[in-house]
């Protein structure tokens, strides 16, 4: 998906008992707009299958207009914060990428989407 198409960003965050949060949608332009920066920084690796140790952090769904007369496509991350080195793990399950994101986006991602 092309980031300049990009026009909501839904948050789901997992709580201690690894169930999710209710979503947060996330409209507001200058937010979208920080959203598209950080998101177009991930380089992915396609045909991943990647698995890792525990659950992720929060779910990130991110809403891209292609066409003004067809629905919205969905694009759905799941998303580690990893404290050791404060960079980011990023899984799309459905097209088996895996990226990581650096730790000046990794912070910028994880204030974004904790509001922190």
């Amino acid at each position: 998906m092309n980031v300049k198409q990009l026009t909501r960003v839904d948050v789901q965050v997992v709580k201690p008992d690894e169930s999710y949060d209710e979503a947060v949608m996330i409209t507001d332009k200058d937010i979208v707009d920080l959203s598209r920066v950080i998101f177009d920084q991930i380089e992915l690796q396609q045909n991943v299958k990647a698995e890792m140790d525990r659950r992720e952090d929060v779910k990130v769904t991110l809403f891209f207009s292609v066409d003004k007369h067809m629905t919205e496509k969905l694009v759905e991350y799941f998303i580690w914060f990893n404290d050791g080195n404060e960079t980011a793990t990023i899984i799309d399950r459905v097209e088996n990428t895996y990226g990581t994101m650096d730790k000046e986006n990794a912070t910028k991602l994880k204030e974004l989407v904790l509001r922190k």
